[in-house]
């Protein structure tokens, strides 16, 4: 019995440090986004092909808005398998239109990752907004937006739900044990 509930505990543990993903609030804005990104492709996911901690999806470039290559078809990495999913990462779909932010991985084997995870996916209904957003940003030559490589100190590691888990596990705890 001590067994199952010592193991019950730590799984609340660990399901309340992964309870949801969180992104820093400009993450969302797509100045940000553009700002973070080495190009901006539209096109088609044309395959995806899940492996067990990671995909690769090949998108079918229509058009290059920013950062434009040569080549007509690329593949984006996700860190999204069969057997392991990040609630960051984008998911993708076949036979789905997107903007995507892209971030180079290998430009040689035409390689690329989604900037900022999911908040770099857009439907192609925001192209003419993220077309306004970059000539805007061409325009005023500033793009003094803040790097995600900066440490973002607000997100906490557990979270408030995760503490209260934390501090009602301890107290049964402590109270079986003077049982």
């Amino acid at each position: 019995m001590q067994k199952i509930f010592v193991l019950t505990i730590l799984l609340l543990l660990i399901a309340a440090t992964n309870a949801h993903a969180s992104f820093i609030p400009e993450a969302g804005m797509i100045s940000y986004q553009i700002n973070d990104s080495d190009r901006i492709a539209v096109g088609n996911v044309t395959n995806i092909q899940e492996h067990l901690k990671y995909s690769v999806v090949t998108i079918n470039v229509d058009e290059w808005l920013m950062g434009p290559l040569p080549s007509n078809e690329i593949e984006v990495i996700t860190e999204r398998g069969s057997m392991y999913s990040n609630a960051n990462e984008p998911r993708f779909y076949t036979g789905e239109s997107v903007i995507l932010m892209l971030q180079d991985i290998n430009v040689a084997d035409n390689r690329f990752k989604v900037t900022i995870g999911e908040p770099g996916k857009h439907p192609t209904a925001d192209r003419d907004e993220i077309i306004s957003e970059l000539e805007s940003m061409a325009k005023s030559n500033k793009s003094e937006i803040v790097s995600t490589t900066e440490s973002d100190n607000t997100t906490p590691f557990i979270g408030s739900i995760g503490l209260v888990l934390v501090f009602a596990c301890v107290g049964l705890v402590l109270r079986r044990s003077q049982k």
